[in-house]
């Protein structure tokens, strides 16, 4: 169907539908962007075909292009433990919003196709097989693509739900020492320049804006100890992101659109107060802004650094004042949280002008833009 828009209900502001029908379509994870800077295009993860393929809307018409072609279903990973042993990692694709090259993981490899191109998709380079997948993500430059992936003997227990599978995965990994390898593609070569492993179950990855070589990711499984951690992949030194304290949580770090600060949200453990911080790579505080009341699930920065946009439990998208401290609701998301597909998880275009934010406020997860 043809986009539409229409006027969020609590605040007036104008929000476009990019899709809408019965199967699912979602934005990127939102510590990719999905808008191209040069605004023509969105990615999204599509089901139209009755399999999740990675495709791309045409921000002039509307039209919808398949950039995939799988024919799998769903393969298995984080937060996915239904799929099959082929398909389409759904937490995988990422997008270079300069260039337009998308990156997924597909069958244990790693392909590459275009936003702006009718190229067919190629395939990369060969994954280790059966390791299970969690999120990528892309170089600024375009020509790297990180990777992680968990030992497939974490994950022998049956799941159906992500926290089934997250309370098996994290007691096989601390009982039997496995690994994770955090993997550096580059995707021109078609090679695996680094391979490191790391003793935890990790599921996020960034890469380091200027230097892919380093990175950030996480420690996964719910209330762990010591969430976000760094990691130089030449040196192969692992050291946490800074000291976290028993009674305080984090979670969902990624780069700024910036890539000056990586960004986080926590808490108290007894929910008594959240926050949203920034910090360099080398853990220097730079902000932090803490309030109570609100009940939180993502947050990213603005494309100015002057903002936090985060998803709430209570249904809305707000702005969050970094100097000022100021809450703005900006829109309803209305989705919900049972469904790793319905997150809303919004994320700035690269003008800034507007989110991209997934919901299934209609019954069916679809993709929306909230201009600003």
């Amino acid at each position: 169907m043809k986009p539409s828009t229409f006027t969020d209900p609590e605040t007036g502001r104008t929000i476009r539908r990019w899709t809408s029908g019965p199967a699912k379509d979602q934005h990127l994870y939102f510590t990719s962007p999905s808008i191209t800077a040069d605004g023509r295009w969105l990615a999204i993860i599509s089901e139209r075909t009755g399999n999740p393929n990675v495709g791309v809307i045409d921000r002039e018409d509307g039209a919808y292009r398949a950039v995939s072609r799988n024919e799998n279903g769903l393969l298995r990973g984080y937060v996915y433990p239904t799929g099959g042993v082929r398909g389409l990692a759904k937490g995988s694709p990422a997008l270079h919003e300069g260039s337009g090259r998308l990156v997924w993981i597909q069958d244990d490899a790693l392909w590459t196709g275009w936003a702006g191109r009718t190229d067919p998709p190629e395939r990369i380079t060969a994954l280790p097989e059966g390791w299970w997948s969690g999120f990528s993500d892309i170089s600024r430059c375009g020509r790297y693509a990180g990777v992680t992936v968990a030992d497939p003997a974490a994950f022998v227990d049956p799941a159906t739900t992500q926290g089934e599978q997250m309370r098996a995965v994290r007691i096989r990994f601390r009982d039997e020492a496995l690994q994770s390898r955090i993997l550096l593609v580059d995707c021109d070569a078609g090679s695996i320049v680094a391979d490191v492993a790391v003793p935890f179950w990790t599921t996020h990855l960034n890469l380091h804006p200027e230097d892919p070589f380093r990175t950030v990711l996480n420690m996964e499984g719910g209330s762990v100890g010591q969430r976000i951690w760094r990691l130089d992949l030449r040196g192969k030194s692992l050291e946490p992101l800074y000291p976290e304290i028993g009674d305080e949580w984090s979670s969902h770090e990624c780069w700024d659109p910036q890539g000056w600060f990586i960004v986080y949200h926590g808490g108290k453990r007894d929910g008594s107060e959240v926050w949203v911080e920034r910090r360099t790579y080398d853990g220097r505080l730079v902000s932090t802004r803490r309030t109570t009341g609100v009940h939180l699930q993502h947050a990213t920065l603005s494309a100015d650094g002057r903002h936090f946009f985060i998803d709430c439990q209570d249904g809305t998208i707000r702005r969050w004042g970094i100097e000022d401290g100021s809450l703005e609701t900006l829109c309803r998301h209305d989705s919900g949280y049972d469904d790793q597909d319905a997150h809303p998880h919004p994320r700035t275009a690269p003008d800034g002008r507007s989110l991209v934010f997934t919901s299934r406020r209609e019954g069916s997860c679809n993709v929306y833009e909230l201009h600003l």
